[in-house]
């Protein structure tokens, strides 16, 4: 799997100029209001945007003069991000966007995918191009020593990633794997009380394939009610029941029992009160939330990129 190696982000939020080589875990520190937050709500605006929402996400920060650095209306918001894996061909990919102001709104100025360049060569291979609603992408790919072959160039939308509007994954396998790469970052900020509402409640039971989190918590009994009743995920589910007993020493299990067509609820077994189930609504917050962060840490196939804000 891919990880950021280098982010560079410039003008975005409170963030003037920042350069940073990551690892694969990295832990910021520092004193309110020096970026921290606004640092991690770039992956989940990144996020948003693989998932063809960039345009709403940005409203709902303000718009693109309370997204630019310090409200300004002439810096661009630019992101450079390498990401790296040793195993995968070719090791490094390059992922690079500009945003300009544009009217009220905005427009994406420029976007680009690369890579190194091939043997013999001097400039990087560019899988695709953006600029200003023009979309360039390679009609195919390319092997070790082989020339860069034509390119097609077509319309897009300008307030959305161009690697969303390139849906062909069989013959654009590498801008596939960036989009869903991104798509799949993941920003917790903990369970706030309208998440602590949906979990005191029934949920709908969805069993999916790629267990996932929701940040307003409405589908964490679903995702312990299958980490609970699937044996491929016994052992999560043990490390899960680990976790909560080194925490809580009362601990004895999570129940999910069904109280309708589809539906589940979350109760909670305690050594203190053996013959009686503890409903959601009666676990402390701190439970609740904690029980957030230990489900997400602990997914059997996590997310790409998980960013805490204050755990």
């Amino acid at each position: 799997m891919r990880h950021i190696e280098r982010l560079i982000l410039k003008n975005y939020r409170s963030l003037a100029d920042i350069d940073l080589e990551m690892r694969p875990l990295n832990v910021l520190i520092g004193r309110n209001g020096s970026g921290k937050s606004n640092f991690l709500s770039f992956f989940e605006l990144m996020s948003r945007g693989a998932n063809e929402n960039l345009s709403r996400a940005i409203s709902e920060l303000g718009g693109f003069p309370y997204v630019s650095y310090m409200g300004q209306q002439n810096p661009n918001i630019r992101w450079d991000i390498t990401f790296a894996d040793e195993e995968s061909d070719p090791k490094q990919i390059f992922y690079v966007g500009e945003l300009s102001p544009s009217g009220n709104g905005y427009t994406i100025h420029q976007e680009e995918v690369s890579r190194p360049p091939f043997r013999g060569y001097d400039m990087p291979y560019k899988y695709l191009s953006a600029s200003d609603g023009r979309i360039r992408i390679l009609n195919k790919s390319v092997k070790d020593g082989d020339k860069a072959k034509a390119d097609e160039e077509i319309s897009d939308n300008a307030q959305e990633l161009a690697i969303t509007q390139i849906r062909n994954r069989a013959r654009y396998p590498v801008l596939a794997e960036i989009r869903e790469m991104l798509s799949d970052w993941h920003l917790f900020r903990g369970f706030g009380n309208d998440a602590l509402q949906n979990i005191h409640g029934q949920q709908l039971l969805n069993p999916t394939e790629r267990l996932r989190i929701d940040p307003l918590g409405t589908n964490l009994v679903s995702v312990l009610h299958e980490l609970s009743n699937n044996a491929a995920y016994d052992s999560t589910n043990d490390r899960l029941k680990d976790v909560m007993r080194a925490v809580f020493d009362d601990f004895k299990q999570l129940d999910t029992p069904l109280v309708a067509a589809g539906r589940g609820t979350l109760n909670y077994r305690s050594t203190y009160f053996p013959t009686k189930p503890i409903p959601a609504l009666l676990m402390s917050d701190g439970q609740l939330r904690f029980l957030g962060l230990a489900v997400l840490l602990l997914l059997p196939s996590p997310p790409p990129l998980i960013a805490i804000d204050e755990p």
